[in-house]
């Protein structure tokens, strides 16, 4: 048996990235049974590469035209170590006779399977020019051999020799759609893939291996795929991704899913917003336009905003399936019925997908529980607030959450408004929450303040203790918050200071204060007697408020020492209008609490009518009941 021609077909490379092709031949070259020739050329081909490719080179593959039709492919496994170059591993396998390719392996220091490392191969350039060069090499030769499913281990074998060692190949050829499946066929479809989808050698045998009917497609299939996610604004490297991680992708009809984005453009989801979907979802619109069509305008009814479709395309699994019409204009129906609509129901549905297939009767039962304790209006508002409570079991989740909050001290008369403000509690298991409890009485919360602190603050029984609330208590120790009974002030005020952030929000605002000029003791009060503007914006809020007390009210930074409440009241609503009505009555000298913290008949009564008072009330340092005018 005469060796023709023999080629380099491809590399192997360590990384993923596609490296240059390189592409050698060599005629003449002996009879097959002597390998050594064939070992010879495969160093030259080694020598004679770039030096950066060489580096990463694991495998040489030669496939070798052979006379009288028959084939042989040589597999030459090279240690790319420049300056010395040499071949640790070769193998011979004649496509026609796999018995006779038993004979005619030959191995040099040939390392055991096992400890073998799998060899990662890269397509160059233009994959397809590889599975063309495969077809011109059998083009003139005698039909490939057929593998029926009774031949799977010997396809096994023969994939070993040419050093793929994939198993999900292996899988993928046993199940195989096609009752006959030929080596020639699987190389071909693995390199046409590699070319189309741009993947590497093993991604594209995964890409089989999860979806074996992709041997059936024509490449004008698989290549409409890639346009059509093109069509939709997906990058390369992203296409890849998608068709990497849904390889069913390229049995999808993009004529439908064409005709189904341009409805839902035409109903206001953003372009933009197209790439989106796919990208996260590519399997969303895998249905027919119709059953779009129905689920949108049933949505649409409901008053989900556009801004929300391609969330909800993006998280909601099975939104499209035919057999959603059977329940789904009656959960809408439920939805609308109990005040959950607009862009509630949206932002409710994405984050819980399967809200709209969630079984009626036990949604009812919640809703229903819910009502027991709480008044309608309350009940729509945590629903609105909170869609996913729905779906949430009021025996095994709610009453035992609800009858604990009870225990540690929340009255009956507070616990709609404990709900309204964190109906996440709802979902959480007592255990869950225990170690915030215990963590609230080491930082010297009383059982009997524990109730209040619940009642004002209970965003902090969901945080984390070791990841939030604790790294938040150092921070306030280090800046010199270290009485104990300043500490449970605190949290009593307001605890929900521990959920604000260390960089972005109590760090900057502390810094802030003493950027003023004062002192750290009296930055500290101002922290206990005034948590909550914790939650007020930096530039927006704080600083704007203090600019006016200094430079237009003319006011020291003490005065806030006394009363920190001022950063409490709107500057436009609130103290801007009462400050020039005071100005414009010739009163300049009262302290803030008397300006602000008077409700408007109050102030009306004291000061701008009859004569100005002679001297202004609330001249004590108590603390002021706060307003409704507030931020």
């Amino acid at each position: 048996m005469q060796i023709v021609e023999a080629t380099a077909l491809h590399f192997g490379c360590s990384d993923r990235q596609p490296c240059p092709y390189g592409l050698g031949s060599a005629r003449a070259l002996g009879a097959l049974p002597p390998i050594d020739p064939l070992r010879k050329q495969a160093v030259e081909l080694s020598a004679s590469l770039h030096a950066a490719l060489l580096s990463r080179c694991q495998s040489i593959i030669l496939l070798p035209m052979c006379a009288g039709g028959a084939r042989a492919v040589v597999s030459f496994r090279c240690c790319a170590k420049p300056p010395k170059l040499s071949v640790v591993d070769h193998t011979a396998i004649n496509s026609l006779d796999p018995s006779a390719s038993d004979g005619e392996t030959l191995a040099v220091k040939k390392p055991s399977r096992r400890t073998r490392a799998p060899v990662k191969r890269i397509l160059q350039l233009n994959g397809r020019n590889f599975a063309k060069s495969i077809v011109a090499s059998s083009s003139s030769s005698t039909e490939a051999a057929k593998l029926s499913s009774t031949d799977v281990e010997v396809t096994r074998s023969k994939l070993e020799r040419l050093s793929v060692e994939e198993p999900a190949l292996f899988k993928y050829v046993s199940q195989a759609a096609t009752s006959d499946v030929s080596v020639d066929q699987i190389v071909s479809r693995v390199s046409s893939l590699m070319g189309i989808a741009r993947v590497s050698w093993n991604e594209a045998v995964a890409m089989l291996a999860k979806a074996p009917a992709i041997l059936n497609l024509k490449t004008s299939k698989l290549e409409e795929s890639v346009v059509f996610l093109t069509d939709m604004g997906l990058s390369q490297e992203d296409i890849s991704a998608v068709l990497v991680s849904h390889p069913t992708f390229f049995e999808y009809d993009t004529k439908e899913m064409r005709s189904s984005v341009e409805y839902l453009i035409s109903i206001g989801l953003p372009e933009d917003d197209v790439a989106i979907v796919f990208r996260e979802r590519p399997q969303a619109l895998n249905a027919k336009t119709e059953d779009v069509v129905f689920s949108m305008e049933c949505l649409l009814e409901a008053q989900v905003l556009p801004e929300d479709f391609a969330r909800i395309l993006s998280r909601a699994p099975d939104l499209f399936s035919p057999s959603s019409r059977e329940h789904f204009k009656s959960r809408l129906h439920f939805f609308k019925q109990v005040g959950l609509y607009g862009g509630s129901l949206g932002k409710g549905i994405a984050r819980r997908p399967n809200l709209v297939h969630s079984d009626l009767g036990a949604m009812k039962q919640a809703y229903n529980y819910l009502s027991e304790f709480l008044p309608p209006n309350d009940v729509s508002k945590l629903v609105r607030r909170f869609a996913e409570v729905l779906v949430i079991d009021p025996k095994r989740k709610m009453e035992p959450m609800v009858n604990h909050l009870l225990r540690l001290g929340v009255k009956p008369t507070h616990l709609g408004k404990v709900l309204l403000r964190r109906p996440q509690l709802l979902g959480y298991t007592i255990t869950g929450i225990e170690p915030t409890i215990q963590y609230l009485r080491e930082l010297g919360v009383t059982d009997k303040m524990l109730g209040k602190v619940i009642s004002i603050s209970p965003q902090v029984l969901t945080l984390n203790c070791e990841e939030r609330l604790k790294p938040a208590v150092e921070y306030l120790r280090s800046i010199g918050l270290q009485e104990s009974k300043d500490m449970e002030r605190l949290l009593v005020r307001n605890a929900q200071i521990l959920c604000c952030s260390i960089e972005k929000n109590l760090a900057p605002k502390f810094s802030f204060f003493l950027d003023t000029g004062l002192r750290r003791e009296d930055v500290i009060k101002i922290i206990v007697l005034f948590p909550s503007m914790f939650g007020q914006n930096l530039e927006l809020s704080l600083e704007p408020k203090y600019r006016y007390l200094v430079d237009v009210m003319k006011r020291t930074p003490e005065e806030i020492v006394d009363f920190p409440q001022y950063f409490g009241y709107s500057l436009e609503k609130r103290i801007k209008p009462r400050y020039e009505k005071l100005v414009g009555r010739g009163i300049t000298n009262i302290s803030l609490a008397s300006m602000l913290a008077c409700v408007e008949a109050d102030f009306i009564t004291r000061y701008l009518i009859g004569s100005p008072p002679a001297r202004a009330p609330y001249k004590s340092k108590s603390t002021p009941r706060r307003s409704k005018y507030t931020d």
